[in-house]
């Protein structure tokens, strides 16, 4: 798609800008605002959301947007705060690092391994690694 063939760009009244308006494109809406929870952490063990092996074997599977609103969410949980709902939201729960109940949204706070059954996503080298480590 070029640049051409995007929806025209309105000027609309801007919500707390310095300037009377800014420019925002028709198809742009608001996000829910939420309020994530702590989920309980799993007996199977697993490492802290911010551990480095989250990013490092995550990070392939799910994707860097899902897994920096994984590490959002997790933030917001612990700190008590509000945040839009994230993009990534469905893939997250998909894969069992959130659980969404209506309204509420629990997030891990101790992310497990990667399953056996998603290993096949990761790069060749990132598995042989991971497999390594579980031996």
């Amino acid at each position: 798609m070029s640049s051409d063939e995007r929806p025209p760009i309105e000027a609309v009244p801007a919500r707390a800008a310095a300037e009377p308006f800014e420019r925002i494109r028709p198809t742009v809406h608001d996000r829910v605002a939420i309020a994530p929870q702590i989920w309980p952490a799993r007996s199977e063990g697993g490492y802290p959301v911010e551990h480095p092996l989250v990013r490092k074997f995550w990070t392939p599977i799910l994707g860097p947007g899902a897994t920096a609103d994984l590490l959002r969410l997790a933030t917001a949980a612990r700190r008590g705060r509000l945040l839009p709902r994230p993009v990534h939201l469905t893939l997250l729960a998909q894969h069992g690092l959130v659980v969404e109940h209506g309204a509420v949204v629990r997030v891990r706070t101790e992310i497990p391994t990667v399953p056996n059954h998603l290993e096949h996503l990761l790069p060749e080298f990132l598995r042989r690694e991971l497999i390594a480590m579980r031996s």
